[in-house]
């Protein structure tokens, strides 16, 4: 089931973060564990226990607020941001915005 899926069928992911996504073979990128996934409704008709990964939660995820799919769009962004600087080392990640513009280029290019 793709993005559009998951939103079109209303069902929150609640826990996306960088162990989750997986490339296939056919480049495709996919989204692991739905162990705390719920049906948009189910999680408006009752009260849930806050749950997910603190560093990835939407804010309003964070303070037990009504969640939606852009919940999993917020945590998306922080596990994409994590997965692009994710290097502790200096040595070891990009070494100016020229080699970040290519390495995006590269990739843009192969999965067009």
């Amino acid at each position: 089931m793709d993005a559009d899926e998951t939103q079109k069928h209303k069902i929150i992911h609640r826990d996306i973060k960088p162990s989750n996504p997986f490339v296939t073979t056919d480049r495709v990128v996919k989204i692991m564990d739905f162990g705390l996934a719920k049906m948009v409704e189910e999680v408006r008709r009752s009260t849930t226990i806050i749950g997910g990964t603190p560093n990835y939660m939407a804010p309003e995820q964070a303070v037990g607020e009504a969640t939606d799919h852009r919940a999993d769009l917020y945590a998306l962004g922080g596990t994409l941001f994590h997965l692009l600087s994710m290097a502790k080392a200096p040595e070891d990640r990009f070494q100016s915005a020229r080699e970040v513009a290519v390495a995006l280029q590269a990739y843009l290019k192969a999965s067009a």
